[in-house]
């Protein structure tokens, strides 16, 4: 049986950020400079109703609209979406998240809508998978700080860099898209989230495929080593949900 990780229970434990790890035969500098094509991805940090903590990830959808997992928010009392690069900022004003979602479910209904203070700025925003063919299509990952290998598992270095990656979906998991930690370097800049990724993108065809949910590992421990395999939620099943409760921020003036 999996143990299940939820990325972002570190992040709310430790308050630092733990982005993916790489195949070996990957460059950390390809993975930074992969990453500047990903102008979208989000972090999102704020505090916990306990008054810790938390960071994660996302990704800018529309003008005021950002698209996360539903456990990275879930807990919070206010919080912040940051573009640090561009040294911006803007208030979370409504988190939305998917009403059927229960943190002790893993793999079902981990998506969440933010609804920000300001426009975001960007002459275009990524359109959404609705195909439903993601199975054996290769993908691009997204995410924010340190990093590890395969071989090594995951880093507590941080570094708040925006890296990406490749991979494949290999399978479903509940909501999930699949992806895993091979040995076999599949795709040229071969890479899985862990933590501080919860939340960032997972792009099929340049759109939004996935959002990442969560690390799995067989041995109990989900570091992003060999044998490790991720879930992210699967867009085209909530393609209808995300438009019909963006849409009325959208149209507000």
């Amino acid at each position: 049986m999996f143990k299940i990780l939820l990325c972002c229970i570190i992040c709310l434990i430790q308050c630092s950020v733990i982005a993916g790890t790489r195949h070996p035969d990957v460059s950390d500098d390809k993975l930074i400079r992969y990453g500047n094509e990903f102008i979208h991805t989000v972090i999102i940090v704020g505090n916990t109703k306990e008054d810790k903590n938390f960071i994660g990830s996302g990704v800018a959808i529309e003008k005021n609209i950002v698209l996360t997992a539903a456990h990275v928010i879930l807990n919070a009392k206010n919080g912040m979406v940051m573009l640090p690069n561009q040294k911006k900022a803007w208030k979370i004003e409504h988190a939305i998240l998917h009403s059927d979602f229960k943190l002790e479910n893993f793999g079902e209904y981990d998506i969440a809508i933010l609804v920000l203070s300001g426009d975001m700025g960007f002459e275009w925003y990524p359109k959404l998978y609705d195909k439903t063919d993601e199975f054996n299509k290769i993908c691009s990952i997204s995410g924010y700080g340190a990093t590890g290998t395969f071989e090594t598992g995951v880093t507590k270095e941080f570094k708040p860099l925006l890296r990406a990656g490749s991979n494949t979906v290999t399978g479903r998991f509940k909501d999930l898209l699949v992806c895993d930690a091979s040995e076999k370097k599949e795709t040229e800049l071969e890479y899985l989230i862990n933590s501080g990724d919860s939340g960032g993108p997972l792009y099929i065809d340049n759109k939004i495929a996935g959002i990442h949910s969560g690390v799995m590992a067989y041995d109990g421990k989900a570091e992003g080593g060999y044998g490790d395999r991720s879930g992210h939620t699967r867009v085209s099943l909530y393609k209808d949900w995300i438009s019909r409760n963006a849409k009325p921020y959208l149209d507000k003036e």
